[in-house]
């Protein structure tokens, strides 16, 4: 069933339609009629109605969040192409992060302040390598060396 254009009062609607044929399931079953897979795809549908209404709710509907899983999924495997080297320190790899970081958030200060320097598709573009180098930090979680690095002394007047 494809809900990515009903409204939330349609989906709720749904869910109480099939609320109720589960419970008219239910009541056949205390009876010996009932047909469990049937059953199992009334709770599922009940399951992805409640889901959809969730992201409805907050302006987004399965089928975008699909999409925009895609967009991030199609950068993670782009960036890894393009730079198959991750970094091993997580200081490094967490600066990767916060440099995509930086530009979304310059491209968000321009095309609030400088609309015409920015746009809402470089904010897009922005936000998805963002998502994307989060994911490539969260798959070397294992693989990191979380160790201290050497440090050095600085003295007054910037002389080392």
């Amino acid at each position: 069933m494809k809900t990515d254009k009903l409204t939330s009062a349609k989906l709720v609607d749904l869910i109480e339609q099939n609320l109720a044929d589960l419970a008219l399931l239910t009541l056949t079953k205390e009876r010996g009629y009932a047909n469990h897979d049937e059953t199992r795809k009334i709770i599922q549908h009940a399951r992805n109605c409640v889901a959809d209404l969730r992201y409805t709710h907050v302006g987004l509907s399965l089928a975008n969040l699909s999409s925009i899983i895609e967009l991030i999924a199609a950068e993670v495997a782009r960036a890894t192409r393009k730079f198959p080297v991750w970094p091993t320190d997580p200081l490094h790899a967490v600066g990767v992060v916060g440099e995509e970081f930086g530009e979304l958030q310059k491209e968000v200060l321009q095309l609030t302040y400088e609309p015409q320097k920015s746009s809402k598709e470089a904010v897009r573009i922005e936000a998805v390598q963002l998502a994307a180098m989060s994911i490539r930090f969260l798959l070397s979680l294992d693989r990191y060396e979380y160790q201290p690095q050497p440090q050095h002394t600085q003295k007054e007047g910037g002389e080392s």
